[in-house]
Parts: C-alpha cells; structure tokens; sequence
C-alpha cells in the first residue's frame, strides 16, 4: 500500500497459490447404479488430475472527499484457475455395457476480470453509499472428453455481469432506518434436467427493495422490524427458486 497525500492511498497486491485433489478425486472405488436399468457405474479416481494452479491479482485506490463528506473507492481485479475438475460419465472401450464409468477430470481452464466501485458518505444523523460490480467470467473448458459431452453448457453465463447496491439510513437517539435497493443483470440459472444432465433457464434483470427499522425502547431492549423485497410479491434470486418477500418482527434483551 502507498498513500499519495492524506486524503488517497494506492493499493496493489498479487497472490500464487495451489488447489490440491480431493482424496476422493484421487483414488476413489466403487459401484453404483448406472443411468439404464440393468446397468453400472464404475466409480474410480483420477490420479492424473495433479494440482491446480490459481493466482490472483488486485489494484485499488481510496480517496477522501471531505467537501461531499465521503469517500470513493475503485478496484481492478483478475483471479484464474489452471484446472476446473468435473465428474465425467462415459462407456470407455475397454468394458462393455452393462458397465459404465465414472470419473473426475480436468475440463479446462476459468478466469474471471472484474471491477468494483464505491461511493459513501455520512453527515449528521445520515448515511448513504452506492456500490457498483462488473464481472467477466470467461470458462476455457474443453467440452468432450472420450467422444462423449460432459460439460456441454457454458457455466459463465451463470454469474451475472452487473450488480448495484444503494443503501440509506437515518437514526436520531434510538431510533434507525435503512432502505437497501439492489439490481442484478441478467444471468442464466443452472437447471438439473428430469432425465439427467444439466440446462440453463434465463434469469431476467431484478431489482427489489428491502428495508429496517428498529427502535431502543431501553438500554437493555431493542425492537427490530425488517422486510426483504418488500416491492414485490415474489422475485427470483439468480440460482435459487424464486422468493417471496419476508418480513420479520424481532425484539432481543441485553443484560
């Protein structure tokens, strides 16, 4: 870190590390049902899988803004990963049905680039903040392994590209309020299919509000209401079922 003047600092930092196998992945046996009745799974290991190699790097600067009583923050940041491990399920040319095989390996490589940004501040009995993110996933994967697909989908589409958080609050003696906006882009959720295999369901823009209010009605007891998407009656988080809004009355007891 190098801090400019008093008001700014710089921020660089860079990171090599090492993904180990699971022992699972190593050298795991065994049989289980195949996907046809009559039929098997090998379960087998793969030692040939060997380590995976990830590094990250990262640059960020502060800055104060005493004359708008906050402060901006901006990061740049690229992580990789050398080797993503998924489970591949294949008839192999050495063993005849009934008997199928199923095993890690190494599908390619993932890298993702990103930026965030961050705008906060407070005066008096307020507070506000506004917090962008922008994400590229970017998957190498190799998408047959022995003639047969096993990935088949592009993953990357799973992770939105653009999120937006804004909060507000206000609080006088014991008594606060925060409201908390949020959209997200667009994404693809992954979808089991009924028969097997995985799909992508679109996911569209969202954008909910959520809020919380509590008040000190002593020093030792607090009264806490909070709802979650309280815009909508239900809404669609990207990779979880769809939600509906929630409301929550908490009091809690301090001695």
């Amino acid at each position: 870190m190098w801090r400019a003047d008093a008001d700014t600092s710089l921020r660089l930092s860079a990171a090599r590390g090492v993904k180990m196998m699971s022992l699972i992945e190593f050298a795991a046996v065994g049989v289980g049902p195949g996907p046809l009745p009559g039929t098997s799974f090998f379960v087998t290991g793969n030692p040939d899988l060997g380590a995976s190699i990830t590094e990250g790097y990262d640059i960020g600067v502060e800055r104060q803004l005493p004359m708008l009583l906050s402060s901006f923050k901006a990061n740049l940041f690229y992580t990789s990963l050398s080797k993503n491990v998924a489970v591949a399920n294949f008839a192999p040319s050495f063993v005849n049905p009934p008997f199928f095989v199923s095993q890690p390996v190494d599908v390619g490589a993932s890298e993702q680039v990103g930026v965030e940004l961050e705008f906060k501040g407070e005066k008096d009995n307020l507070q506000w903040g506004v917090n962008y993110a922008f994400i590229d996933v970017n998957d190498k994967f190799d998408l047959f392994s022995q003639g047969v697909s096993f990935v088949g989908l592009e993953f990357e589409r799973s992770t939105p590209k653009h999120k937006v958080n804004l909060h507000g609050g206000y609080s006088l003696d014991g008594f606060s309020i925060d409201l908390y906006g949020q959209f997200v882009s667009s994404s693809d959720r992954i979808v089991p299919n009924a028969g097997g295999g995985l799909t992508l369901d679109r996911v569209d823009d969202f954008f909910t509000l959520s809020g919380q209010a509590s008040y000190d009605i002593t020093d030792w007891w607090k009264v806490t209401l909070s709802a979650v998407a309280f815009d909508s009656k239900t809404h669609r988080p990207s990779q979880v079922d769809a939600a509906e809004r929630q409301v929550y009355l908490q009091t809690s007891f301090h001695w």
